[in-house]
């Protein structure tokens, strides 16, 4: 029987060794996997943190963009009421050339039949 209790020991023996390599292996796997993970969620944060302060500086230069569109509105205003003060002198420009065109074909009539009619040139 002692034989056997020695083989039985051995048996044993070789399973506790086995079963240690198992947990040795198990525990080596999930350090790497933890380690992977905390990699991962670290670089998630830096990418989060980074897109952060880009979001941060859009929004400085967008606020700083609206104060100076509102600074410079009065001058665009003021273009804009020239703009329209020029369409209308050009507008009126028109107007007085083809008034001024009208009288000068009128007086050119009138010239022409004063002559026609009296047979010499206007004094």
């Amino acid at each position: 029987m002692s034989g056997s209790t020695e083989a039985q020991v051995a048996r044993l023996d070789e399973r506790f060794n086995s079963l240690e390599k198992m947990l040795s292996s198990f525990t080596t796997e999930i350090r790497l996997e933890l380690k992977s993970a905390r990699d991962s969620r670290k670089a998630f944060h830096e990418s989060h943190e980074a897109t952060a302060k880009d979001i941060l500086l859009i929004s400085h230069r967008l606020e700083t963009l609206e104060k100076e569109v509102t600074a410079i509105r009065p001058t665009s205003d003021e273009y804009l009421k020239m703009r329209e003060q020029v369409r209308g002198a050009g507008t009126l420009g028109r107007w007085v050339w083809r008034i001024g065109i009208g009288v000068i074909t009128v007086a050119g009539w009138i010239v022409g039949a004063y002559t026609y009619l009296t047979g010499r040139p206007p004094p």
